[in-house]
């Protein structure tokens, strides 16, 4: 079985967790932006109308992450850019985009992600920024 779908819009990886003093303890939190695109990710799959994968299958993931050409780019640089020619090199890291896609798709499209038994992260720019996930059974 193999489960492909897209979500929208500008990337974002997984953000560094926060600490908040409450009384005596310390209290960690994730930030209300990445909790968003969590969500957002999250609702993309649900969308999809795909069936969750069942609880004990190892699986493969793939995610393609195209980031937004900047504006202040020339047309020459641009087309070098959709070409595939020039990649980006910016945040967010690959290890950051896979944590936010994984840590969002528990409990929605498979169990746990200690099922993933394969990861790859590929980064490109494209016209429209977006995420493509993949995930398919490793029988």
């Amino acid at each position: 079985m193999q489960i492909e779908f897209e979500v929208l819009g500008e990337l974002k990886g997984k953000g560094r967790p926060r600490f908040a003093r409450v009384g005596g303890y310390v209290r960690t939190y994730t930030d209300k932006e990445t909790t968003s695109y969590e969500e957002h990710i999250r609702q993309s799959f649900i969308a999809s109308g795909q069936s969750p994968f069942q609880e004990g299958e190892a699986l493969s993931v793939s995610i393609i992450a195209f980031a937004s050409i900047p504006s202040s780019c020339s047309n020459k640089k641009k087309k070098e850019m959709l070409a595939g020619r020039i990649r980006p090199i910016k945040k967010p890291d690959p290890d950051n985009i896979a944590k936010i896609v994984l840590d969002s798709l528990n409990k929605v499209a498979f169990k746990d992600d200690t099922q993933v038994i394969h990861l790859s992260v590929e980064k490109w720019y494209a016209e429209m920024p977006k995420l493509i996930v993949r995930i398919t059974d490793s029988k």
